[in-house]
């Protein structure tokens, strides 16, 4: 999605010796991704894949099968350390070892580079070491990985309790906690003055949501974008929400991410 906006994206993951793998990389390219740092990993090791259900409404199921990518070294990452120290921002998520995925926020902070943690997949108890959110700019969940990870309980669309949650994190030493709400936003919790601040989402009829598969990624993806450009967190949690509203209504995942043309067309002042 970063890529499609007309974002420079660097990507550093590992692809397995098969024709998927080789598929994988040329998509890559396609979408103008620099793959100089995805990685080949040895014979008999399969790439990466996500297979995924999607129900009447729209909803989606999806199972992680990692392969390829929990072989990246944390010596392969440090050949990219030039991409990192010159991004405005690393994206980091759960499907590549975790070291590494530490490591690259580390080798980030040292370089002055904003960080944003996508916490997914979540680890199914919670546990990460204090290490990694502390060089956390923005830690970005959904309301699933928000209670896992805080070890809070919130009943479903409770906003105050998602902020109490919120906080439990921020106090784990995260410069800030994006927590997104599908139809109902996002919430933007700092540890400033201005405490939380409710998002709301773009409003769109039942009928027009097909397929929210892929949507946290666009909407990541989108951020890290707008994030890059300058804008405040709430400015650019609110575009990256115009951004995946969009997205929801084609079927697929990457089929339904726009061109940045795209975009300008349904939405003229995004990148203003």
């Amino acid at each position: 999605m970063a890529a499609r906006l007309g974002g420079a994206v660097t990507m550093v993951a590992k692809v397995g010796a098969d024709g998927m793998g080789a598929e994988c990389v040329q998509n890559y390219k396609d979408c103008g991704i620099d793959t100089t740092h995805v990685f080949t990993a040895a014979a008999g090791v399969p790439t990466g894949v996500a297979p995924i259900t999607v129900d009447e409404s729209g909803e989606n199921v999806i199972i992680v099968v990692s392969g390829a990518n929990m072989e990246l070294t944390t010596e392969e990452l440090e050949q990219a350390s030039a991409a990192i120290s010159e991004a405005s921002c690393v994206v980091c998520q759960m499907e590549v070892p975790l070291a590494v995925t530490q490591k690259a926020m580390e080798m980030a902070r040292a370089a002055g580079v904003k960080t944003v943690f996508n916490v997914a997949p979540c680890p199914v108890d919670g546990q990460l070491p204090a290490e990694i959110y502390a060089v956390t700019d923005v830690l970005c969940v959904n309301e699933t990985e928000l209670q896992t990870l805080a070890g809070v309980t919130a009943a479903e669309g409770d906003l105050e309790g998602y902020k109490t949650a919120a906080q439990a994190l921020l106090a784990r030493g995260v410069g800030c906690v994006l927590v997104t709400l599908g139809g109902d936003g996002c919430i933007v919790c700092t540890g400033s003055d201005e405490g939380a601040t409710h998002v709301p989402a773009v409003p769109l009829p039942k009928e027009a949501v097909v397929d929210t598969t892929g949507a946290g990624d666009a909407y990541t993806g989108a951020f890290a974008v707008f994030m890059g450009m300058g804008l405040s967190i709430p400015e650019a949690a609110g575009r990256a929400g115009q951004v995946a509203s969009l997205t929801v209504q084609t079927e697929g995942t990457q089929p339904s991410y726009p061109e940045r043309e795209q975009v300008l067309g349904k939405l003229p002042e995004i990148f203003s």
